[in-house]
């Protein structure tokens, strides 16, 4: 195609490649014939390409379909198969719609793909479950969970010295699974950071070898190898996943689970009765709706999910009958001391009363014992209360407090009213 203007549009060289229509140009016949032949053959092997992923992706869907998940106390049938469960797997979760679609999806790809990318809701804990299936299945795997400073030498290896004294690469998760064949699962892709996602989207495009980043050594990659990677619903989708999703022309998306199944996981894994498990599902339901419609400000990433209504669940469960003012106690210090806005604060009061729960006020946190010479004051006592109630239930604690607030003292009150000792990072 000239650069002076005078170049055919495709569909022109397709016309007088086909029929010999006369051009402007007097040379275009010719050079029309030679393009369009280019442009055929370019176009042809993009077809095929579509055509084949189509079929994977055929295959694959009805794989998955037919790929009917079914788990009782001791065994699993997934696929027409059928696997005995060890002790240690039996009664992991219930199978609720979200799960047995990650399920039979994740064993349709291994099956069948050589990659598989799935974007779950953060709360059906997709990571854990699809471990448990190739763990089920008797599956050689491997599981990387990505946080924003790893490096792809946490998949690869880097360099270290031998008995020898030389350089020599180490092996790492995804150079075993390359070299032996299995599974790699990448747990939170969506973290990986540019070179890391890189590599991945190579081996996803389905490369032949893989150059070791560190040593330089290309590695044959296993007929077995398969590529697992799992992002989350509400975070960004960085390129490099895009476009690998773009290649397996499908991506699947999980949902989060729903009310009636929130009720069920409440029952089922902390024993709760049917009137409080609903209760306690009709308000995570409500507190995600105000959050949707502006009303409440968690965070743009904050995952309101079953994660959060498990908390609840498990510091209910030695209660079989609590009290409208301990729901409302639980329920401000798992949802409510997340919001920092005053607005936010009263606008979750508002919630509890539209719940038939009471307000919870200062007054309902009572004075911790602490050391002697600590002074308790009102805008601490709120803080080591919840605190100390998360630590008592084997919760991790996150104390957000701006500068000279006594944070330093309060985290020592805390340590000396569990009689626990203190290490300071």
């Amino acid at each position: 195609v000239r650069k002076d203007g005078g170049g055919l549009k495709p569909y022109q060289l397709r016309q007088s490649a086909e029929d010999e229509t006369p051009v402007k140009d007097s040379k275009a016949p010719k050079r029309s014939r030679v393009l369009a032949a280019v442009f055929d053959v370019a176009h042809g092997e993009d077809d095929k390409a579509k055509r084949a992923r189509f079929k994977k992706t055929a295959y694959r869907s009805e794989f998955a379909e037919r790929a009917r998940v079914a788990i009782d106390a001791k065994q699993l049938s997934i696929g027409g198969e059928r696997f005995d469960l060890p002790a240690e797997l039996q009664d992991a979760f219930p199978l609720l719609e979200p799960d047995e679609q990650l399920l039979a999806w994740t064993y349709a790809g291994v099956k069948g793909e050589a990659t598989t990318l799935i974007s779950a809701s953060p709360g059906i804990e997709a990571g854990d479950k699809v471990e448990w299936l190739l763990k089920a299945t008797k599956t050689k795997h491997r599981r990387v969970t990505i946080d924003p400073t790893m490096t792809i030498e946490a998949l690869t290896g880097g360099l270290r010295p031998g008995p020898d004294g030389r350089i020599r690469p180490e092996s790492g998760p995804l150079t075993d699974m390359l070299e032996q064949g299995g599974v790699l699962v990448v747990d939170g892709a969506h973290l990986g950071d540019r070179e890391l996602l890189a590599r991945l989207k190579t081996l996803a495009e389905g490369a032949d070898r893989f150059d070791h980043p560190k040593s330089g050594q290309l590695i044959d990659v296993h007929p077995e190898f398969r590529l697992v990677l799992l992002t989350e619903t509400s975070r960004p989708t960085p390129r490099p996943l895009q476009e690998i999703a773009s290649r397996l022309a499908t991506t699947t998306h999980l949902r989060g689970y729903t009310r009636d199944e929130h009720m069920r996981l409440l029952t089922d894994r902390h024993g709760l009765s049917a009137s409080l498990a609903s209760r306690l599902a009709a308000f995570h339901e409500a507190v995600v709706a105000k959050e949707g419609d502006g009303e409440l400000d968690y965070g743009r990433t904050f995952p309101l999910t079953w994660a959060l209504l498990d908390r609840v669940g498990a510091r209910l469960a030695n209660d079989p009958d609590p009290t409208d003012e301990t729901l409302s106690r639980t329920l401000q210090a798992l949802y409510g001391e997340r919001l920092t806005k005053e607005e936010d604060q009263l606008a979750f009061q508002e919630l509890l009363v539209e719940q038939q729960l009471p307000q919870v006020s200062d007054d309902d946190f009572q004075p911790v014992k602490t050391s002697k010479d600590y002074v308790d004051m009102t805008s601490t006592t709120r803080a080591l209360s919840v605190a100390k109630e998360a630590l008592d239930n084997r919760e991790t604690v996150l104390l957000n407090a701006p500068g000279q607030a006594g944070a330093p003292r309060l985290v020592d009150a805390l340590a000396a009213s569990r009689k626990q000792d203190l290490v300071t990072i």
